[in-house]
């Protein structure tokens, strides 16, 4: 079928995760605003970054209540405008590799004036039964609100894992660079943000954003074009 994948079918779980003591719906319901988790990357030494997405809260507050709370060693607001904000944090802990571990895939996950809710996408070949089982024995406060079987042709790489593969050969400074390029529109056309400003928001030179950038670049578009050669 030229790598179409097969028909099949996928278990869609739904979860309220908003008593579950996730900082990121402690602070929605905080600062009456919405978060939205963009990215996750586990690092070598065990930590975790997290990149979340901020409607209607003043980054500033919203960077004390990231240092007062437990698990996140480091916070740093990328980019902000009028309406938004891109937030950094790197944690001891997070959602989407508790889930990851039960070969699992977070398809979203967000976060309003204290709701917060969870899809995750469950493969054939793993049990969706105990995903949930083991997803409430570590977080008993949260709860499924559903269980959905999608029927769809599986493809041979989901979305979630061909980002993850895009980004996963990325250094710490070169994803930053990335995604506050991408969050102050370098790459629109016309720019709303030149090569130096995008350095001045990172703290960098002009000529080290764009040493970031290029390489960056290079190893997402190795990565989507040339995935053999990994």
């Amino acid at each position: 079928m030229d790598g179409a994948g097969e028909p099949d079918t996928v278990v869609e779980l739904e979860f309220d995760i908003g008593d579950a003591g996730f900082f990121l719906v402690e602070a929605s319901e905080a600062e009456e605003c919405e978060l939205l988790l963009e990215e996750v990357m586990q690092r070598s030494d065990g930590t975790v970054v997290e990149y979340l997405s901020v409607s209607g809260a003043d980054p500033e507050r919203l960077l004390r209540l990231a240092g007062e709370a437990d698990g996140i060693e480091d916070a740093r607001l990328v980019y902000a405008d009028d309406e938004s904000a891109l937030f950094e944090f790197v944690s001891t802990t997070a959602i989407a590799t508790t889930l990851a571990d039960d070969r699992t895939h977070l398809t979203d996950i967000e976060a309003t004036a204290g709701d917060g809710r969870m899809l995750v996408e469950v493969p054939p070949h793993v049990d969706a039964t105990a995903v949930v089982d083991s997803f409430l024995t570590s977080y008993p406060d949260a709860s499924l609100l559903a269980k959905r079987t999608l029927d769809r042709s599986a493809p041979l790489i989901t979305p979630v894992q061909g980002r993850e593969a895009a980004l996963r050969e990325l250094t710490d400074r070169q994803l930053q660079a990335l995604r506050t390029a991408h969050a102050m529109g370098y790459f629109e056309r016309p720019r709303e943000a030149t090569a130096a400003e995008v350095a001045d928001e990172l703290g960098v030179t002009d000529s080290t954003f764009g040493q970031h950038l290029r390489v960056a670049e290079r190893k997402v578009f190795d990565e989507l074009f040339e995935p053999e050669r990994r």
